[in-house]
């Protein structure tokens, strides 16, 4: 081919950038409250909280291995998680902190018996604070965690110690 041909073509769909954006994509996109453990022939469940299509998670284990020298520097060199990682860690963090002082107000002004409500969330008062905070952190970082565990699980299947059977 003639040099710089490459450049002008568009991105492979199995490309590294573009199984990592799929993959993170896919992450925050399961429905916690869908059935995750449909048809074993169509999605890899991971522990109950993760599930992959099993081109997907073969494509991603075959980046793991053969991109293993970009090992964590996913926020810098593929786009999507340069833009969508940064913003999900903001959106986490300020949760978090305007619960806490929706909730400072709330213990103010509201006996312990009532609720606490934010967006449609519902938590009793009785309820300890760091176990409300808690539950609205693990809410906002639920796609960052389901994508760690995604890459902890090709992690285990790029070095062979992978075992399919309890998926």
């Amino acid at each position: 081919g003639t040099p710089g041909a490459a450049a002008s073509q568009p991105p492979s769909a199995h490309g590294y950038d573009a199984v990592l954006t799929r993959s993170h994509q896919f992450c925050a996109q399961v429905d916690d409250t869908q059935e995750e453990k449909q048809d074993a022939s169509i999605t890899i469940c991971m522990d109950d909280d993760l599930c992959l299509p099993p081109n997907l998670f073969a494509a991603l284990t075959h980046w793991v291995k053969a991109g293993h020298s970009r090992r964590g520097l996913e926020k810098f060199c593929v786009a999507h998680h340069t833009k969508t990682r940064a913003l999900e860690r903001q959106t986490a963090i300020k949760a978090v902190l305007i619960a806490q002082e929706l909730l400072t107000q709330t213990r103010r002004n509201v006996p312990k018996e009532e609720i606490f409500l934010i967006g449609d969330w519902t938590f009793h008062l009785s309820l300890p604070d760091n176990e409300i905070l808690n539950k609205i952190s693990e809410r906002f970082t639920q796609t960052s965690r389901r994508f760690a565990t995604a890459m902890g699980h090709a992690d285990a299947a790029a070095v062979g110690n992978y075992n399919h059977s309890k998926v």
